[in-house]
């Protein structure tokens, strides 16, 4: 976690890992659709649609004074 005071921004970094098949990439995708952000997830996939390196994508929140950015990572199984 980073907290920078002076762009009133904390970022947070996310990473999901475990076994192949286990709903790694099919959960990131789920939760940046869940926020309307579904374009936003970066995967570089097989040819069978299995992620090679990993997945990745930001979603960002905000109020008056602060950002929240998070991070989120899957690694392959």
């Amino acid at each position: 976690m980073i907290i920078d005071h002076c762009d009133k921004t904390i970022s947070i970094k996310i990473v999901y890992f475990g076994p192949a098949l286990s709903g790694k990439t099919t959960s990131i995708k789920s939760l940046f659709s869940y926020f309307g952000k579904s374009e936003d997830v970066m995967s570089i996939e097989s040819t069978v649609n299995r992620t090679l390196f990993f997945d990745y994508g930001t979603v960002t929140f905000q109020n008056q004074d602060w950002h929240l950015k998070l991070h989120i990572f899957t690694t392959t199984g």
